[in-house]
């Protein structure tokens, strides 16, 4: 987790966390600026890894805010939330990734293959099937939790 002289990491992690729960993916400070902007794309990282203009659909945030978060930036010009967050982009999770999934985050988690992510919800194939071995397209689940099997 990014770490703050101004912020506990709790305190990071919620307003990050408000950020991207916001549609907010990437927080950045462009070369030379003072301002911090943040976006829903990614900017423009030229080869050299420096930030030379902001994104037409970024917004400057509040000279409080920038202050707080100036001192993330001592190792970076951008940074991806989600990433920083762990979150994952479950837009972009392939068919049949192993996930686990459950109603809640604390409870028992079940194994089984990621099947699409539709309207906020994660949905797996039923009974441990993958899209190769179910007997029906349509025997899928949603469900409340589900993170990243991990190898």
């Amino acid at each position: 987790m990014l770490q703050s002289k101004y912020l506990t990491e709790e305190g990071l992690k919620m307003l990050l966390n408000d950020l991207y729960e916001g549609g907010t993916r990437y927080i950045y400070r462009p070369t030379g600026h003072s301002s911090i902007y943040i976006s829903t794309l990614a900017p423009t990282i030229e080869d050299d890894g420096e930030i030379e203009r902001v994104s037409s659909n970024a917004i400057t945030l509040q000279m409080y805010t920038a202050h707080l978060l100036s001192d993330i930036f001592e190792s970076t010009n951008c940074i991806d939330i989600t990433k920083a967050l762990n979150k994952v982009d479950w837009s972009t999770v392939k068919v049949d990734t192993p996930v686990l999934v459950g109603s809640c985050a604390d409870g028992q988690l079940t194994r089984r293959y990621f099947a699409g992510y539709h309207d906020g919800h994660v949905y797996t194939w039923d009974g441990g099937a993958t899209s190769w071995s179910t007997d029906n397209e349509n025997q899928i689940s949603w469900w409340n939790y589900a993170k990243l099997a991990e190898d």
